[in-house]
């Protein structure tokens, strides 16, 4: 997986017919100033002739001001997390041999660097596996997010209702994916996909990990401390990207699309 394609949001479809009643002569004949940092809505017309209706946060830079479709943020998150993992293949693969030197004429490298200092290409290598894991936790959090909509409801554990917003920020990703979605949408991604929920659990697991570090100070040689980021470098993150691709497809049908 190179890269994704997800729709804006909003990305409301306009008829021929309603762009000529509605659109034009109507909009666009105010002078608008100052929009740059500003929540817009906005009706476009595209390259090949389509139009949609999209949000737009402009930036000014130096008086310009830019404009483009605000993404939806699943997609920022998203493709985050693949660019990053394809970044730390990339370090891995190819920049460590440029950056290191060989040890005692064997098959073993050391990337080269001062005393007190730490490489910045394994550094960044690190970043970016770390990086990409929180982001995909992000994408996958923000897209059950969207598709528990305000008509919801939900029994917690305790018998309590829970609406929509507390939904949303009271019960836990594991628990949202687990028991809330199969619930509302009568379809159990667990029970059809046990390889791909698994490594999604799983992925939740170690970004929770990296999010909320513990025993950092405890000891420099703490095994706790090791074993995590030896976890990092064991992480399937290719088919985890694969099952969280395939996770959002089953409830929203082509949801992301390869490019």
């Amino acid at each position: 997986m190179k890269e994704i394609q997800i729709d804006p949001f909003p990305n409301l479809k306009i008829t021929e017919n309603a762009y000529k009643r509605d659109v034009v002569g109507n909009v666009g004949n105010k002078k608008q100033r100052n929009i740059g940092g500003k929540s817009m809505v906005s009706i476009n017309v595209f390259n090949n002739g389509e139009k949609r209706v999209n949000a737009m946060i402009p930036e000014t830079i130096n008086g310009n001001t830019f404009m483009s479709v605000f993404p939806n943020p699943i997609q920022l998150y998203f493709s985050f997390s693949l660019k990053a993992f394809n970044q730390s293949e990339e370090l891995r693969n190819k920049e460590f041999i440029k950056k290191s030197k060989k040890v005692n004429g064997e098959k073993k490298y050391f990337l080269n660097v001062d005393a007190d200092k730490t490489h910045p290409l394994y550094n960044s290598y690190l970043q970016l596996k770390i990086g990409s894991i929180i982001m995909l936790a992000c994408s996958i959090e923000a897209f059950v997010n969207s598709i528990i909509t305000e008509s919801i409801t939900y029994k917690d554990k305790k018998g309590e209702e829970l609406n929509q917003e507390q939904i949303q920020r009271w019960v836990s990703l594991a628990d949202k994916i687990q028991f809330v979605i199969p619930e509302i949408y009568d379809v159990d991604f667990k029970k059809t996909y046990k390889k791909e929920y698994d490594q999604i659990m799983s992925l939740i697991r170690i970004r929770n990990e990296f999010v909320h570090l513990k025993n950092y100070n405890k000891s420099p040689f703490s095994e706790e401390y090791q074993k995590l980021f030896i976890s990092l470098k064991k992480f399937k993150m290719k088919q985890c990207l694969k099952a969280a691709k395939k996770y959002m497809c089953e409830y929203k049908e082509d949801f992301i699309k390869e490019i």
